[in-house]
């Protein structure tokens, strides 16, 4: 379990032999698995990648995905100066 802004995640990764058109490759991919508030769903996010030289690149950018992964609506009201002048934003 890893701990994001949008609750607890399962972080999985797995390292695979892949064969496409004669050619075979190591691959590795890396899934995020939020529950949803709704407790039924689940909200996964997942990448692959057979660059593997960039591996730890790939494996902080779908981290850093996951930080900004919210199960809240977002504030429909419009910041004015006014708000943040009074302390209010």
């Amino acid at each position: 379990m890893w701990d994001y802004p949008a609750g607890q995640a399962i972080v999985h990764g797995q390292h695979a032999m892949a064969s496409w058109r004669g050619t075979t490759k190591a691959v590795r991919s890396a899934q995020v698995m939020f529950k949803m508030p709704n407790e039924e769903q689940l909200a996964i996010l997942g990448l692959s990648t057979s660059d593997l030289e960039d591996w730890q690149d790939f494996a902080q950018i779908i981290h850093n995905i996951a930080q900004t992964v919210s199960f809240t609506r977002p504030s429909t009201k419009e910041p004015n100066i006014g708000d943040a002048l009074n302390g209010g934003l």
